[in-house]
């Protein structure tokens, strides 16, 4: 019965109930390529397995625990990726910790998904924090679509409006950020390319 969505459905509630992540996300992936109609109702079970590792996660991290609470974010995002929750905080952890590209990777993954799902904070402080690091770290190629995108969305954040005309300028876009710095000022010389970062911190959230 390889071809029966209804026995992966039920073997992956099985699995998950077993606390087998992986054995979960192979078997609900089966039952929805064999039934998508049945996407809802695979994605409900995705969520239950979710809730708990977050949640988890989350007071690990408030006890500053973070090397368990990455454990539990990327446990909850290889059974369901369709809230930005996870990504977002591991985010954190990881530009706290001064691992840049991982925190890159999760605040880019944070934002997209959020952006897709209308999770207008959650996509707001991704974005944000995904431009900055971008910044901070010379990629103001990359940086700038990433700051554009945030400023159509936050028009008045000021500093993020900074940090853009810096970007713009460091790849030779000095009409736009003339007519940014027109608008609300140049960056503070001592600021630099250090804009839009200072948010990453605080970005905990009760699923």
């Amino acid at each position: 019965q390889d071809k029966n969505p209804a026995l992966w459905f039920y073997l992956g509630r099985i699995y998950l109930q077993q606390g087998d992540l992986a054995g979960a996300d192979s078997a609900l992936t089966k039952a929805e390529a064999l039934s998508p109609g049945c996407k809802k109702d695979i994605s409900d079970v995705r969520y239950l397995g979710w809730v708990p590792l977050v949640n988890a996660g989350i007071e690990f991290t408030k006890g500053e625990k973070h090397d368990s609470a990455l454990t539990l974010y990327r446990l909850a995002n290889s059974i369901y990726r369709d809230k930005p929750l996870a990504f977002l905080n591991a985010g954190v952890i990881f530009a706290n910790a001064g691992q840049t590209d991982s925190a890159i990777s999760n605040f880019q993954k944070a934002s997209e998904i959020a952006e897709q799902t209308n999770s207008v904070e959650d996509r707001n402080l991704a974005t944000r924090n995904w431009g900055a690091l971008l910044q901070r770290n010379g990629r103001h190629k990359d940086a700038v679509p990433v700051l554009e995108k945030y400023v159509a969305w936050v028009p008045k954040d000021v500093d993020v409006k900074r940090a853009l005309a810096t970007s713009y300028r460091a790849t030779g876009q000095n009409d736009k950020a003339e007519a940014i710095e027109k608008e609300v000022g140049a960056a503070p010389p001592a600021a630099g390319a250090a804009g839009p970062a200072g948010s990453a911190a605080g970005a905990e959230m009760s699923a």
